[in-house]
């Protein structure tokens, strides 16, 4: 664990990471076992269900639990 400067109220300082549509971002996300946060900046959102399903079965490979999208 790393400390922040200056401290946050709690204690904790809540990260993501941000993918933009590359399914080697999401697999990095899943591999660090960090909230994946996904960059739909237009078009149906639907066409990223794919980069979500990938998430879910990267996490599940790597032992770590569902975490939030």
């Amino acid at each position: 664990a790393q400390r922040v400067f200056p401290p946050t109220e709690h204690g904790r300082l809540t990260t993501w990471i941000g993918v933009g549509g590359s399914p080697e971002s999401v697999l990095r996300a899943a591999a660090y076992r960090m909230p994946l946060m996904l960059a739909i900046i237009g078009g149906n959102p639907r066409r990223f269900a794919p980069y979500i399903e990938l998430y879910h079965r990267a996490l599940a490979e790597h032992g770590a639990p569902p975490l939030p999208i």
